[in-house]
């Protein structure tokens, strides 16, 4: 009976059940996941949509889950079971977080954009920002440096501001955090953009440029689950430019030599111009032929004339650079001081709860280790978040942020010392163990050598930061439609920056002596919010209603100490007070601001949508009497789908015609006391008694009247869904106005000695268009292809400066009304001069002498200023014959255009799902100035390794942008000309990622007590199209640290 009664029991614990999974058409569906709701016991559906599970005891429910279609939970009443899986809806229905709240994103009449979980964490960067790279249209990501731990710039929606910031506001579950986002990306629930004044207003002063609002994943009830996510990163340079080896860097000394014997046979030939009697004259009896002079000249000529032994001897005198040269001898920095590099990342969390209280726990590390030698970060994160439901109407709750970041530095001028240095010099002195201070024996080039930091001792930085960001909420439904809820936000964070270079460092061994600093600084925020949400249906209108208060406070200190000639270099930066030579500066700054505001919307049968919001902000850092602004919108949206006239338009699922218009603030320029005068130390010093003191002089002026700047901005979008969202996305049109922008006005001499002024007078305008498009190229039953575009184009330019003032020198050249805020100013280079350019001249001097005629000096240059064959050919803007300012236009910096688009495919097969993604992203019509051509000197140019294509007589010279060789310029403007000659067009396409993917079958790893496990693997950076060879564009111009190639592997599991 005992045998009976346990073989019962165990056929009732282990019973199965077995089914078939379909789409909507009936299809089966190859790879859906089917899981004991509660536990990691699942199995996936086989070729023919079926699948057979053992179920325990206690089974209740069976969730079923496929990509693309919506999660399904059914219960289990049988042995047999068959289940229709629905497509995901558009998610209209979705939460949507905006200011101090969230809405439905069917209700929203402002322009965002919503970026999920799982796009976050398929990137892998420090910063977690960098996920939405290429994912957000308007949004501009750019990653300009490959240090260790190095962050991203961003713009939304372009540029506004001259000395205020541009970039988005960035909150994180309700408070300010700022740009490095130093969060586990597998902490992130989503991130929402908000573009238009409609969504941003209800930040007032801080909402101008947009804002990005993080949320970070809560703790949920039922069964502790547990996440670990790692992954390994082989880090390589991209591009490196190509060095000359000590053949070629001989060959362009050689080049040099014979290009001023050219100029020297030419100059012998006696044609001079006269600019007071505009003439030309020569010696005709000698028929000036260039073709006869330039590219003749021989280096056994110029061996014969100088009386050399070789041709080795026209360029060095000193008999072991001699012997270095004669030798080949090579040497390659860049090789040197490069290295392949490997970064890791692990990140482990832990949710869980009941009813009544949820948690989430989660550690991370991460080592970030640059291409530089001593170049690395690393990061330690510590998450905690508590909710806990105290009754029905009351809840309360905390999130706590711990970071660590440790970073060791390397001199950021190594790189660039590297390409200056030539490849013919002794490396180590006598001992063959120390590094020569100046290896060039050749040419008397007196560079320290970049292998100088090399040495352990000799250089140092290390940065250690220290944050707690925390957040605490309480929130009380007073009735089912009107809610409390009062959030405290605490950020403290401190950090040492601790620097030294001895007296034979890179940057300190020309002068011989040790110099040190160590700069300390802290800071403490805090913000408090209470808002009150009112939200109620009446038939067929619906209210949403929001009033609160906010108060911020921020205060931060910092001492620096900076000090040279240490006894003992040992010390690095730490007993200052040991040593007499020291500098010490500190700051104290607080702030703090005073806020009310309110938002009100509005919806007629869920098909007309109005929505007003008004924000007052009062800020201590501005002017008495300006310190408080009111920053206002007003929006609406008209759900055209849900019209009558378009209930039997089938193939349209979605679409909404939005409007906006608002007003959103910027003074991040005018920091606390900015509105005071201010003064300077000078080099003046005064006696009194036996003490001797340093003057001070008057800097800038008191402003008692600055206040806010404001910028206005209208927006038209639609949003749009056709073929069931098979095709969705949206278009917006906007125009923003910046007004009353903070600048820095040079004053009159007779102002009492100050010097500038900061005041609200200039303006700018930014206008732009967006369009966000994504498509299901393909759906089957096992694969589907989906690809999400975006395109921008944008528009910025100053409208107004001050006064009678139209432009101005500064910034990255000039401000100039009509043109964008960051633009260069340069001469248009139409090219190089040719020696048939010369002989053109000539042949008109001669005809127009030989005719009596007067000569037009506009049609001889070269001639005139006295240029030759491979100079740079230079644009007479106003055809005065004179090369000055007058003759410089304005070129802007920021991109006109945007763009990128993501292909993503997956296969479900009973092996398992395979997944690949492939991002491409791109910027059009960008300038840089190009460190690696503005470094560049053809007058002489010993001092530069890094080879670039220059003018020569005897070749081609197609798609050579650079001048001949020279040993001194021979006009006051050259200097001018190659500055031009730096801003390039650093347009680019770039493959930016490409990642392969495989999710291993829930019957694999569900009997290792695993729910879900991926393998993935990543190629980053490999491709990137663009005119500029051997380098990527997204670095802007800059060389110091080159961007890394990258290739990584990772694992995320779920328990």
């Amino acid at each position: 009976m005992l045998a009976v009664s346990f073989a019962g029991m165990m056929m009732a614990q282990k019973k199965s059940i077995s089914g078939v999974v379909k789409d909507a058409t009936g299809e089966p569906i190859i790879g859906a996941s089917i899981v004991v709701v509660g536990t990691t016991v699942g199995t996936v559906t086989d070729l023919s949509g079926k699948f057979t599970l053992e179920l325990p005891a206690n089974a209740k429910n069976l969730e079923i889950t496929y990509v693309g279609m919506e999660k399904k939970t059914v219960p289990i009443t049988g042995t047999e079971i068959n289940v229709t899986l629905q497509d995901e809806s558009t998610g209209l229905d979705e939460l949507v977080v905006v200011g101090y709240g969230t809405m439905k994103k069917r209700d929203l009449t402002g322009s965002t954009t919503t970026i999920k979980a799982d796009a976050i964490t398929n990137v892998k960067a420090p910063n977690a920002l960098a996920a939405l790279q290429g994912r957000v249209s308007g949004l501009d990501i750019m990653q300009g440096s490959g240090e260790a731990g190095s962050g991203v710039s961003f713009m939304l929606r372009g540029r506004r501001s001259i000395s205020s910031g541009n970039g988005p506001l960035v909150i994180v579950d309700g408070v300010e955090y700022g740009s490095t986002l130093d969060i586990n990306s597998s902490d992130i629930e989503s991130v929402d953009i908000l573009k238009d004044a409609a969504s941003t207003a209800i930040y007032g002063t801080r909402g101008a440029n947009g804002v990005i609002m993080v949320t970070t994943k809560r703790g949920s009830s039922g069964k502790t689950k547990v996440s670990y996510n790692t992954y390994f990163s082989s880090n390589s340079p991209m591009f490196l430019p190509h060095i000359m080896n000590g053949a070629e860097y001989l060959q362009k000394q050689f080049d040099i030599k014979t290009a001023d014997a050219d100029v020297a046979k030419w100059n012998a030939q006696g044609v001079s111009y006269s600019s007071g009697t505009n003439t030309v004259t020569w010696n005709r009896t000698l028929h000036p032929d260039p073709n006869s002079v330039w590219g003749t000249s021989t280096l056994d000529e110029l061996v014969t004339a100088g009386n050399k032994a070789d041709k080795y001897e026209l360029i060095t005198g000193d008999p072991e650079g001699l012997e270095l040269a004669r030798s080949g001898a090579s040497l390659n920095y860049l090789d040197m001081i490069m290295v392949n590099s490997l970064s890791q990342n692990h990140e482990i969390s832990v949710t869980g709860g009941n009813q009544a209280s949820s948690f989430n726990v989660s550690l991370g590390y991460l080592n970030d280790n640059g291409m530089l030698r001593n170049d690395n970060m690393n990061r330690y994160n510590f998450k905690v978040g508590v909710d806990h439901k105290i009754s029905k109407t009351i809840k309360i709750g905390a999130n706590v942020l711990l970071t660590k970041k440790d970073y060791n530095k390397r001199n950021s001028s190594v790189f660039n010392q590297a390409l200056k240095a030539g490849p013919i010099g002794k490396l180590y002195e006598d001992d063959g163990i120390t590094y020569r201070p100046i290896p060039d024996l050749v040419f008397a080039y007196n560079q320290n050598s970049p292998m100088l930091d090399e040495v352990e001792g000799a250089a140092s930085r290390i940065i250690n930061n220290t944050r707690v960001f925390s957040n605490l909420y309480a929130e009380w439904n007073i009735l089912p439609s009107l809610t409390f809820k009062s959030t405290l936000g605490i950020d403290i964070s401190t950090n040492k920056d601790g620097q030294f270079n001895g007296p034979k460092s890179l940057s300190q061994a020309t002068v011989g002596k040790s110099i040190s600093s160590l700069s300390y600084s802290d800071n403490f925020g805090y913000t408090l919010d209470n808002t009150l949400n009112y939200s109620k249906r009446f038939g067929i209108h619906n209210i949403q209603a929001l009033a609160g208060t906010s108060t911020q406070y921020s205060r931060g200190q910092s001492l620096s100490v900076t000090t040279s000639g240490q006894a003992t270099p040992s010390t690095l930066w730490y007993d200052q007070n040991y040593v007499n030579n020291s500098t010490t500066t500190s700051t104290w700054r607080p702030y703090q601001m005073v806020s009310l505001f309110g938002r009100i919307n509005y919806s007629l049968k869920d098909r007309y949508l109005f929505q007003a919001t008004v924000r007052n902000d009062n800020a201590s850092q501005l002017a008495k009497g300006h310190k408080s602004a009111v920053f206002p919108s007003v929006s609406a949206g008209w759900r055209i789908s849900e019209e009558q006239f378009l209930k039997d338009v089938t193939f349209i699922s979605n679409l909404k015609l939005r409007y906006s218009w608002g007003v959103a603030g910027n003074a991040s320029s005018a920091v606390a006391y900015g509105t005071l005068a201010s003064v300077s130390t000078n080099t003046d010093y005064y006696t009194m008694g036996s003490t001797i003191y340093q003057q001070y002089a008057p800097a800038s002026v008191a402003n008692n009247f600055l206040t806010w700047e404001k910028t206005a901005t209208h927006d038209i979008g639609l949003d749009f869904g056709i073929l069931k969202d098979r095709i969705s996305g949206s278009v917006d049109f906007y125009q923003s106005n910046s007004n009353d922008l903070i600048f820095q006005i040079p004053l009159p001499t007779n102002q009492g000695g100050y010097s500038v002024a900061y005041k609200n007078i200039a303006a700018s305008q930014n206008k732009g268009v967006e369009i966000s498009l994504n498509t299901l190229n393909v759906k089957s039953h096992n694969f589907e292809w989906s690809t999400d575009w975006g395109l921008s184009f944008n528009e910025n330019k100053l409208t107004e400066l001050y006064s009678d003032v139209d432009q101005m020198l500064g910034g990255y050249g000039i401000w100039k009304v009509g043109s964008q805020i960051n633009s260069f100013y340069q001469y248009q280079i139409e090219g190089l001069y040719s020696i048939a350019d010369m002989q053109s001249e000539l042949d008109y001097v001669k005809e127009t002498q030989d005719a009596g005629g007067t000569i037009d000096k506009l049609k001889i240059p070269m001639l005139a200023n006295k240029w030759y064959p491979g100079d740079v050919k230079v644009k007479d803007q106003n055809q005065d014959g004179l090369y000055n300012d007058a003759d410089k236009v304005a070129v802007g910096a920021d991109p006109k255009y945007i763009f990128n688009f993501n292909n993503n495919f997956n296969l479900a097969t009973k092996f398992g799902n395979f997944g690949l993604s492939v991002l491409t992203i791109g910027r059009v019509d960008q300038n840089f100035s190009y460190g690696l051509y503005s470094s560049v000197k053809t007058a002489t140019n010993k001092e530069n390794g890094s080879y670039v294509k220059t003018w020569s007589p005897n070749s081609s010279n197609d798609g050579v942008i650079f001048p001949r060789y020279y040993t001194t310029g021979t006009g006051v403007t050259r200097s001018d000309f190659m500055s031009s000659l730096a801003i390039v067009n650093g347009s680019f396409v770039k493959i930016k990622d490409i990642t392969l993917s495989y999710m291993f079958p829930k019957q694999v790893v569900n009997g290792l007590k695993i729910s879900n496990a991926k393998l993935y693997t990543s190629a980053k950076n490999m491709f990137t199209f663009s005119n500029i060879e051997n380098y990527d564009p997204e670095s802007n111009g800059s060389l110091n640290f080159p961007l890394a190639k990258q290739w990584i592997v990772g694992l995320n599991l779920e328990f």
